[in-house]
């Protein structure tokens, strides 16, 4: 990031009408045509997330350190309360972790396996859950063992990227003037990235309003030196994310993994 300029400029997210073409909507799975048993399902120690993409996220809050499951699920339906949710794990995200008194200290990474449930979960291997639906607002998720989960409302967060650009320095492949590079809506760092000419970036930093639509869909507004720049974000399958401008031109962003992150997004 050494040789990258990065200015802040106060309304360059116009110059979003050159970025990158416009990229594909959500796709409707089997799990989605299902009991409603797509959402965000939670819990102190345990969060089940099923998208409507097919995608699904299983996050071990109360490990140490916390660890998080991905990959796709289908849902099949058993009878009116049950659906068989078959799984297949792409890969799998150990969170950073330091002991006390630091006696211990390792950096956040891929790992082969993680058991939940009394199910090993292997990274490109199937698992299989059951979700019986206890009323409108809880599930029961089940392995060998059970977890209650309560519906939460789906939230946006984290570091998203675009491919080929995991060092702006010295990047896979150019960017177009204007293209979205990044959005960050981390709490200590809210900013997007704007590609320039000669290989250099434009961030606007501020703060961030983020509203769940319905499947998927969120709508972002970044308010930066009293400006408001509105933008539409889909999650994708794949960790993917479809941001949209108000001149509706999108650019699609990939999930980013921070290896000195404590926490999971």
């Amino acid at each position: 990031m050494a040789t990258t300029t990065l200015a802040p400029v106060a309304a360059t997210t116009d110059a979003l009408a050159a970025a990158t073409t416009d990229a594909p909507a959500a796709t409707t799975t089997d799990a989605a045509a299902a009991w409603s048993g797509v959402g965000w399902w939670r819990s102190d120690a345990l969060c089940f997330e099923l998208f409507a993409n097919g995608d699904f996220e299983l996050s071990l809050m109360s490990d140490t350190p916390k660890v998080q499951v991905l990959g796709t699920a289908k849902l099949i339906p058993r009878d009116a309360e049950h659906l068989a949710v078959k799984l297949v794990v792409t890969r799998i995200w150990r969170a950073r972790y330091v002991s006390p008194c630091r006696r211990t200290a390792e950096l956040g990474r891929w790992i082969n396996s993680q058991n939940a449930l009394g199910v090993a979960f292997k990274r490109s291997a199937g698992a299989e859950l059951t979700l019986k639906r206890v009323d409108d607002t809880h599930i029961e998720l089940c392995g060998q063992t059970c977890a209650t989960l309560k519906r939460a409302t789906p939230v946006l967060a984290g570091r998203w990227r675009g491919a080929g650009y995991d060092y702006p320095d010295h990047p896979a492949k150019p960017w177009a003037v204007g293209e979205l590079l990044e959005l960050s809506l981390d709490d200590a760092s809210t900013h997007i990235w704007i590609g320039q000419t000669a290989g250099a970036i434009d961030t606007v930093d501020g703060h961030v309003k983020i509203r769940f639509i319905d499947a998927d869909r969120f709508a972002v507004t970044l308010i930066a030196a009293d400006i408001a720049h509105a933008f539409t974000a889909t999650r994708l399958a794949g960790e993917r994310l479809n941001v949209c401008g108000a001149n509706k031109r999108c650019a699609t962003l990939e999930r980013q993994f921070d290896s000195y992150e404590y926490d999971l997004h």
